[in-house]
């Protein structure tokens, strides 16, 4: 799960369990690309006094400025009070107050493909990059644990876990291992094979950053 904030924008982490792992956006906006998502898992959201927990992977941004929830692609379900709950699906915003009584609305995701959801692709086609490039150095190593690591070509760290999963965006992530001798991979369809026998993609740029144990890995926008 990663959140990424937007410029001018402010978030404050309530819990940073895995469940659950709750942030609230004070100001501005922000993005949480959700990769992989149990059913364990307790994902939620606090923008404008309201909680929106996310049920499903996929892509959604928020704005506390003008409090509102968007599903690009997955599943949210909001509790404005007094009971009252409402789900937003793939392709639908709402309004987000205490007891408002508002419905969702669907948008056209191509109309809201802003500055934040470019940049939150690109970050995620960077990481699976990185991914596909060092996955397969792990490959039968002892003590092998999922979490984040260091891949030197891109200067930049990335998330290698114990099963395939994709971004809502497609790319691909994928473990050190594979079925029948051989390694998961494949990028944009392309493999090679490379880094002691894993499919992969060859590296193309840099990014820099950092990250944090627990339900999200964090970044700004720079």
């Amino acid at each position: 799960m990663f959140l990424r904030v937007d410029d001018n924008s402010a978030v404050k982490m309530i819990s940073p369990d895995i469940t659950p792992t709750q942030v609230e956006i004070d100001r501005g906006r922000a993005a949480l690309e959700v990769d992989e998502l149990y059913p364990q898992n307790t994902l939620e959201v606090l923008d404008g006094g309201v909680t929106t927990q996310l049920l499903k992977p996929g892509f959604y941004e928020f704005n506390a400025n003008q409090p509102t929830a968007l599903v690009f692609k997955g599943k949210a379900v909001v509790r404005e009070g007094d009971g009252v709950t409402r789900v937003i699906k793939d392709h639908h915003e709402m309004a987000l107050a205490v007891n408002a009584a508002v419905k969702p609305a669907s948008f056209d995701p191509r109309d809201a493909q802003d500055e934040l959801y470019n940049w939150s692709s690109l970050r995620s086609e960077y990481l699976a990059e990185a991914n596909n490039q060092i996955a397969g150095e792990y490959a039968g190593e002892a003590g092998f644990y999922p979490g984040w690591y260091w891949d030197p070509y891109m200067w930049d760290y990335t998330f290698i876990g114990l099963g395939p999963y994709w971004s809502p965006f497609g790319f691909g992530f994928y473990p050190p291992w594979g079925w029948y001798g051989g390694y998961w991979g494949g990028y944009y369809g392309h493999p090679y094979v490379g880094h002691r026998g894993f499919v992969g993609h060859a590296g193309f740029g840099r990014s820099f950053g950092g990250g944090f144990h627990g339900g999200f890995r964090g970044g700004g926008r720079r």
